[in-house]
């Protein structure tokens, strides 16, 4: 435990130069508050939490990081997302893929600068792909491989012009 507390702390000091926190592998089941005191004062602009034990993405964390413009959280347990997610006004990319998500969370929805959204490996069962084309005209690519699609949403997704929609990975 102690060498994923120092890994969070030399991490979170390289952020401050960087603008790039990766907290990847450090057996998070919450984001510590030294994260947020150690860069209360820098933007950052990318931010990772791949690999941990999060079920859920904090509310803080949205505030604090509200200039963040690419975000991973893949590889964690997170069901849904906080009210506050629609702070993220700037991200541009948003992966959650490999966690517990049932159907694309209203907070996603409003990401007004969102362009590549990479949901694999969830449990997506039902995307309703006009409404999601209408509400976020930025995005370009959706990633969605490894749910349990309904047809429907399926047959959908091949009717949305400029936007790729993976829904499988090829290999």
């Amino acid at each position: 435990m102690a060498s994923y507390v120092a890994k969070v702390a030399r991490q979170c000091e390289e952020a401050t130069e960087t603008k790039e926190l990766d907290l990847t592998d450090c057996d998070l089941t919450s984001v510590p508050h030294a994260v947020y005191h150690i860069l209360r004062e820098t933007t950052v602009q990318s931010a990772t939490f791949s690999n941990n034990k999060l079920k859920s993405v904090p509310g803080r964390l949205c505030s604090a990081f509200g200039g963040v413009s690419h975000l991973n959280f893949s590889g964690n347990r997170i069901t849904t997302l906080p009210m506050e997610f629609a702070e993220l006004q700037e991200l541009l990319t948003l992966d959650l893929s490999k966690n517990k998500l049932s159907n694309i969370p209203d907070g996603i929805v409003v990401l007004q600068k969102l362009e590549s959204l990479c949901l694999d490996d969830n449990e997506i069962t039902s995307v309703d792909w006009q409404d999601l084309r209408a509400r976020i005209p930025t995005l370009k690519q959706v990633s969605i491989s490894n749910n349990p699609l309904s047809v429907d949403s399926r047959l959908q997704a091949s009717t949305i012009p400029s936007l790729t929609i993976v829904l499988e990975k090829g290999g």
